[in-house]
């Protein structure tokens, strides 16, 4: 009898340890597929530069993932384009900028703006489930404007390709609605994929 109860709750533990590891694995797996939290892809996080540092831009409330003299591109999470649009807007807006063409669309922001001879475009719009903000110096960027193609229907950030990656290998950043992005979060995984994805953009 004491035999037959040893092997029993033997083959109870190895069930129940069974089951819980198919239930991580599952959890995982709803993870990367979406669920409460906010899902992002893996950004880097870069220094503001000039001039977008001296505008007084809300970029505290997301992550800089692109900093240079003509382009500045920040990932804000899960935020709403119209909330997003609104922050940055105010601040350009205070910086003594001036609206002028102003090509958005109801999910996709692309207004210039000018001061003096100087102009500058803002674009807000979702690219693989993350809300962007996204400044150029439309002198610097010539051709390759984002905010004038938008005239044209074409409603893409340039510089986002590269963070489009498969959602697999993404990690838990912010959570849903809060507009902002926690750095150092990460999924069970470490932030990569349990196949063996590595990280979003390298």
């Amino acid at each position: 009898m004491k035999r037959i109860t040893a092997i029993s709750l033997s083959a109870l533990v190895i069930g129940i340890l069974a089951c819980g590891g198919s239930g991580d694995n599952a959890s995982s797996d709803d993870a990367d597929e979406g669920g409460d939290d906010a899902v992002t892809v893996d950004l880097p996080t870069v220094p503001i530069t000039e001039p977008w540092k001296s505008m007084g831009l809300p970029t505290n409330s997301g992550q800089v993932v692109a900093s240079d003299a003509s382009v500045l591109l920040v990932a804000h999470g899960d935020a709403s384009v119209s909330g997003i649009t609104a922050d940055y807007t105010s601040a350009i807006a205070s910086d003594g900028w001036s609206k002028g063409d102003d090509y958005s669309t109801p999910d996709f922001t692309a207004i210039v703006y000018t001061k003096g001879a100087q102009s500058v475009g803002f674009a807000c719009g979702i690219e693989q489930e993350i809300t962007f903000a996204y400044m150029e110096d439309l002198g610097k960027v010539g051709g390759d404007s984002t905010v004038r193609a938008a005239k044209t229907g074409r409603h893409t950030i340039k510089g986002t390709a590269k963070y489009r990656a498969n959602r697999r290998n993404a990690k838990r950043v912010g959570t849903k609605g809060s507009g902002s992005t926690d750095k150092g979060g990460s999924n069970k995984k470490g932030g990569a994929n349990k196949k063996g994805g590595g990280r979003a953009g390298h």
